[in-house]
């Protein structure tokens, strides 16, 4: 028999208080939960833009599309019946903001790309864009106080936090402050591309489907235009250079203005890169009988207007 000092120990011990260890159990579990769902949806996010890569990788590049080069008998889908957009996309993860900039791209517009709240109010102060995509978690702070603060201007664009900041109370926070829509991460591309065409149907955006004067017209919303009853499909540059000189018809537009319309605060302009561009869209104007030129005003910009009989 233990003697009764051991004895009384033994049932001692066997009374350990096992709730700490429970509680420190439990809260780990619920770390690891978050984790593992927090990985899952970064997984997904990576999966979706592999295969945006692959697919990339594997699509033609449309400059050197026979179609267009030629530009008869085919006809682009119609993407939208909204003026150009010019979006912004405020991101500050590389792979997610080129995914995105290139979703935007098939509006047949202008998309810039910023990761910070710094770069985006720079951007914001220098150009006047349609649409803003506002990742909200950046480098420097919250975006919100971005979203917030164009919500309150007078031109503002349309607005669409896409954030992994999706729980309720930070849906209802962002749309509170000014955000006209908000997307969880991961999301699936076609239903971004629903949205944003969604809070484009604004008033202060509707315009004609279609630009003309004389025998050229062009058709809002992709790049197809008509000339001398003649389908075409431009290129996508010469597309917004046709529809900034259509929307100043008889007007002169300047260098400056038809550069900042046409082209990205990230493209790399060459010297001549404009006048090469103007060029060729005058020279597919004229082999199609088109009645309209594009006049060189020399030191200043250009003008479209009704040629001159001969």
């Amino acid at each position: 028999m233990l003697p009764r000092a051991m004895s009384g120990a033994g049932r001692h011990a066997r009374r350990i208080n096992i709730a700490p260890t429970l509680h420190r159990r439990d809260h780990a579990l619920k770390n690891v939960t978050g984790r593992a769902r927090a990985l899952t949806r970064s997984c997904l996010l990576f999966a979706k833009l592999a295969a945006f890569k692959g697919t990339l990788a594997h699509e033609p590049k449309r400059q050197n599309s026979a179609r267009e080069r030629h530009g008869q008998g085919f006809v682009a889908p119609a993407e939208s019946r909204t003026t150009r957009v010019r979006s912004l996309v405020i991101e500050d993860e590389p792979q997610i903001g080129a995914y995105v900039s290139r979703l935007l791209g098939q509006l047949h517009g202008i998309v810039d790309l910023v990761g910070s709240i710094a770069d985006a109010r720079q951007a914001l102060n220098n150009f006047k864009y349609d649409l803003a995509i506002v990742d909200r978690m950046l480098p420097d702070g919250d975006a919100l106080q971005v979203v917030t603060a164009l919500s309150q201007s007078a031109e503002r664009p349309a607005i669409i936090m896409l954030t992994s900041k999706d729980a309720k109370e930070d849906v209802v926070e962002g749309l509170n402050g000014g955000a006209d829509d908000y997307l969880g991460k991961p999301f699936e591309p076609q239903e971004l591309l629903a949205r944003v065409r969604a809070v484009l149907r604004r008033p202060r955006l509707l315009a004609p489907s279609v630009l003309s004067l004389g025998n050229v017209e062009l058709h809002l919303g992709s790049n197809e235009a008509v000339v001398a009853d003649t389908r075409i499909l431009l290129r996508r540059r010469e597309a917004l250079i046709l529809g900034a000189l259509l929307m100043r018809r008889d007007r002169v537009i300047t260098r400056a203005a038809l550069i900042e319309e046409i082209y990205g605060f990230d493209d790399e302009i060459e010297s001549n890169t404009l006048e090469a561009q103007v060029s060729r869209l005058r020279k597919k104007l004229a082999e199609l009988g088109g009645d309209v030129e594009i006049r060189s005003m020399r030191g200043i910009g250009y003008i479209l207007r009704l040629a001159t009989p001969r």
